[in-house]
C-alpha cells in the first residue's frame, strides 16, 4: 500500500459487509505505532524477539525448506561460530533475521565481519524487496543515502533526541514530502523514516529513523573512511559523541 497512513486507510474501507469479516493483518511496530487507535476494535499482538539459538536455528531451518537446506545448514555453521556473537544478538530480531535469510539464499559473499556491513546487506536487501512497488534507480538511492547520511549528522549532533526528528529538520534536508520524488517522499515510502505523532511542544509531525543502526551507519558513511568508520562501529561511545 502506498499511503503513509496505510492503517488508518484500511479501516476507512473495512466497512458494510466486510466488516464483519476475519481480518488479519501485519504490520511493523512503527507503523502500528503511527497509526494508534486506527484499528482499535482489532486484538492486537507483538512479535517477540527470537531466542537464540533454537528459535533462531529453527527459523533458518523453515526458511531453507524445500529451498536450499545445504544453504541453510551452512548459514546455521557460519552464524553460530563464537565471535559472530554481535550478528548473533542482531538476528534474534525476526525483521533482521528474515533480511539475513534473503540476503544469505541470493548471494555467495558470506557473512560480513561488523555490523555496519550486514546493515549496508540489509539496506541493498531492502530496496530488492520494494522494487515492486516502489522502484528506484541507482541514481536516486545515492541521492537518498547523502540526504540520509546529512540528516543523520545533523540529528546526532543535536542536543534533544537523535532518533526523533522534528518535521522541520527533515523537510530541509529532504525537502517537500508533499512533492513528488523528493528525497522526504521516498524516505517515507520507503520506510526509512517513519512518522511517530505530534511533538507537544510545537504540535508538528515528528518522525523517526527506522532502526536506530542505520542512523549510525548514514553518518559513518558520510563522514569516515573504512578504517575509522571500523574503529568508530565497535566503539559507540565515539559515535555518540559524533567524533
Amino acid at each position: 500500500m502506498s499511503s503513509l497512513q496505510p492503517l488508518t486507510e484500511i479501516s476507512q474501507q473495512l466497512t458494510g459487509w466486510v466488516k464483519n469479516a476475519r481480518v488479519v493483518l501485519t504490520c511493523r511496530v512503527n507503523v502500528w505505532e503511527a497509526n494508534a487507535g486506527a484499528l482499535e476494535n482489532f486484538k492486537t499482538y507483538r512479535l517477540l524477539n527470537f531466542e537464540y539459538p533454537q528459535q533462531v536455528q529453527e527459523f533458518i531451518g523453515r526458511w531453507f525448506h524445500n529451498k536450499d537446506a545445504d544453504k541453510g545448514e551452512k548459514l546455521w555453521q557460519e552464524l553460530d561460530k563464537p565471535e559472530r556473537q554481535r550478528i548473533q544478538d542482531l538476528v534474534k530480531n525476526p525483521l533482521r533475521l528474515a533480511l539475513l535469510c534473503s540476503t544469505w539464499q541470493g548471494s555467495d559473499k558470506g557473512l560480513p565481519e561488523t555490523k555496519a556491513g550486514l546493515y549496508q546487506q540489509f539496506v541493498e536487501e531492502v530496496y530488492k524487496w520494494k522494487e515492486n512497488r516502489f522502484p528506484t534507480t541507482e541514481q536516486q538511492q545515492e541521492e537518498l543515502k547523502a540526504a540520509l547520511g546529512r540528516l543523520a549528522k545533523r540529528a546526532i549532533d543535536q542536543e534533544t533526541s537523535r532518533f526523533r526528528l522534528t518535521h522541520k529538520l527533515v523537510h530541509k534536508e529532504l525537502g517537500d514530502p508533499k512533492q513528488e520524488g523528493s528525497s522526504f517522499r521516498l524516505a517515507l515510502k520507503l520506510g526509512w523514516l517513519n512518522e511517530v505523532g505530534l511533538a507537544a511542544e510545537s504540535a508538528t509531525n515528528d518522525f523517526k529513523r527506522f532502526d536506530n543502526c542505520y542512523q549510525v551507519i548514514w553518518k559513518c558513511a558520510q563522514s569516515m573512511a573504512y578504517p575509522a568508520f571500523y574503529q568508530a562501529w565497535h566503539q559507540q561511545e565515539k559515535v555518540k559523541n559524533g567524533e
